[in-house]
């Protein structure tokens, strides 16, 4: 066999292969950059575990997420927030000091869907799931409508004394009242300090006039999807923090 060609050959494969190693310090860039997320994510979970009753609210540990970039997401709790790195590892990515716990994990599933194991954080057994919402939405406004459509929105008559009036009620998705004596707009709450407002808690549901001028509610809608509830409270309670007693129902309205 000539050596002047195996000498040649020799060192061009060495060189091939020296040029396709990763350079040091950076082997895990490429892998980093094509796993990377984007765009907002909202909570599943909590939307579809929403109770029909008074005085319940779903766990939770965020109600939206949003990828900032390559490595930060923004944790959205509905009453505060915060900015948390974010690392892969494996085939799941991991958000760093997400709480007073540690770490937190979560991996993308079917659908693209992203499964958050924030069941010690809640104190359940479940993960909570997250849907990626369209590119350039409102998030505000999006996830308010999805409250509205899960637990209030529709077309209902009015009912006085467990007999119908006749009187069309409407409740949009986007907040508007129509057609229940001078309110123009509701507002349903589902986090924050307004979901301590009444003794025992219950679900709140702010009502506001044309003049702008807001008041509170508690209601519930019935397990069947049939009819929404709702209740006056009274003033505060002497010697508490600003808690209300859930008084009589101001309105009965069944879906039409």
């Amino acid at each position: 066999m000539n050596q002047r060609r195996i000498l040649p050959a020799a060192i061009a494969i060495c060189l091939l292969t020296a040029s396709c190693k990763p350079r040091s310090g950076n082997a895990e860039a490429p892998q980093n950059v094509k796993q990377t997320l984007s765009g907002r994510y909202v909570n599943q979970t909590f939307l579809d575990e929403m109770s029909d009753s008074l005085g319940f609210t779903p766990r939770y540990y965020c109600l939206q997420m949003h990828f900032v970039d390559s490595h930060r997401v923004f944790i959205d709790r509905g009453f505060e927030g915060d900015t948390l790195d974010y690392t892969r590892e494996g085939d799941s990515f991991k958000l760093v000091n997400a709480s007073s716990l540690g770490n937190m994990t979560f991996t993308i599933g079917e659908q693209g869907r992203l499964i958050l194991n924030d069941s010690a954080f809640n104190g359940t057994r479940r993960l909570s799931t997250f849907t990626r919402l369209e590119d350039g939405v409102d998030m505000g406004k999006t996830w308010n409508r999805m409250v509205n459509e899960r637990m209030a929105s529709g077309e209902y008559e009015l009912f006085e004394k467990g007999k119908a009036t006749g009187r069309k009620v409407s409740l949009g998705a986007d907040g508007s009242v129509s057609g229940l004596s001078d309110y123009v707009a509701y507002e349903l709450c589902h986090t924050g300090d307004c979901l301590q407002t009444t003794v025992p808690y219950s679900h709140i549901l702010f009502l506001t006039k044309a003049d702008g001028k807001r008041e509170t509610f508690a209601y519930e809608t019935e397990k069947d999807r049939t009819g929404l509830k709702i209740y006056a409270v009274g003033d505060p309670i002497p010697g508490t923090k600003g808690e209300r007693k859930v008084l009589g129902m101001t309105y009965e309205l069944k879906r039409r």
